[in-house]
């Protein structure tokens, strides 16, 4: 993994008791499975509410600035030439969000919520060749990160595509201009990383194969 990617990787607190005294005390006259099943539903509660809470993060800024250009595309994309007709400009936000979007999630939040960075060289020979790193297979990442990082890509992706062919449909070729660039961004990330994180479970793989290989020989006193 390379030296610059650090992880500050959080541990999340257990959620607390959300039953009040008196339901506490109500809990204990029934059976032992009965109260077990309540807390359960209970902390289902607690967590669905949460769901989206970006302080369950280990990187509430990287998480909430993941979100940001993606959000602010779509409202712009919806909103801004119904409210001002000013179908140039909204063109070139929506392209600039698409950008910077692309941008933010191929060389930050990429990094720091699944640990993963991907970039590609053109070689000598004018072939390509994909360059990935990773974070170190010891440490764990947050569950939240990963979820929110991997969902939103994938569901970016979806809703570019689906805004394509409305477009395409209606022979507006104008909007599909704008909805294609985004798409090809949006694309063009998830493969990356994609291909990463793929590569990165190779190279856990191989590690474990070898650190068994080097177990038995041990006990073997090869």
């Amino acid at each position: 993994m390379a030296d610059d990617i650090n992880f500050q990787i959080k541990i999340s607190k257990d959620l607390q008791d959300a039953i009040s005294p008196n339901q506490n005390q109500r809990s204990n006259d029934r059976s032992p499975n009965l109260a077990q099943s309540d807390q359960d539903n209970t902390n289902t509660t607690v967590q669905n509410e949460r769901i989206f809470d970006l302080k369950r993060s280990s990187h509430p800024v990287a998480a909430a600035f993941h979100l940001l250009f993606k959000v602010v595309g779509v409202l712009i994309y919806f909103l801004l030439n119904l409210t001002t007709g000013l179908k140039l400009l909204t063109f070139l936000l929506i392209i600039l969000c698409g950008a910077f979007d692309f941008w933010t999630v191929k060389n930050i939040t990429g990094r720091l919520l699944v640990g993963l960075r991907w970039h590609n060289e053109i070689l000598d020979d004018n072939t390509e060749k994909w360059i990935f790193e990773s974070y170190d297979e010891k440490v764990q990442l947050n569950l939240f990160d990963k979820t929110l990082f991997w969902w939103t890509q994938g569901g970016m992706v979806i809703f570019w595509f689906v805004m394509t062919i409305i477009q395409l449909i209606g022979f507006d070729f104008f909007w599909a201009t704008s909805t294609i660039i985004c798409l090809v961004l949006n694309i063009s990330n998830y493969i990356g990383f994609y291909k990463c994180s793929k590569d990165h479970q190779k190279k856990v793989k191989d590690l474990m194969q070898k650190a068994a290989i080097a177990g038995i020989k041990k006990n073997m006193g090869v």
